[in-house]
């Protein structure tokens, strides 16, 4: 995946988990995961990110959502769930399709 796509769907996940402030979270996590500063980020959008990169990323990403237990539990479940009844790698799209 590309930096900018990432950055989007990384937003709008944390966005639907009522984070105000998910664009500037999605940057700095994906920073973090590829261990780029975030000016790298905004001047490099088409770069390509490894697949290790991104399941970072998406480990980033679900820690920063609702950190009750409950939650939690519930998403990691519903995604767990769709992951195997569509026999598909845990992915950002993936996840993207369940919220």
């Amino acid at each position: 995946m590309i930096i900018n796509s990432l950055i989007r769907q990384g937003s709008k996940i944390l966005k639907k988990q009522n984070i105000d402030s998910h664009q500037i979270d999605a940057e700095l996590l994906l920073s973090k995961a590829i261990r780029k500063d975030r000016v790298f980020l905004l001047t490099n959008d088409e770069y390509k990110i490894s697949q290790k990169e991104t399941s970072d990323y998406l480990n980033f990403i679900l820690r920063r959502v609702n950190r009750s237990y409950k939650k939690i539990f519930l998403l990691i479940e519903k995604i767990d769930r769709l992951s195997l009844e569509q026999k598909r790698q845990l992915t950002i799209p993936l996840i993207k399709e369940l919220i």
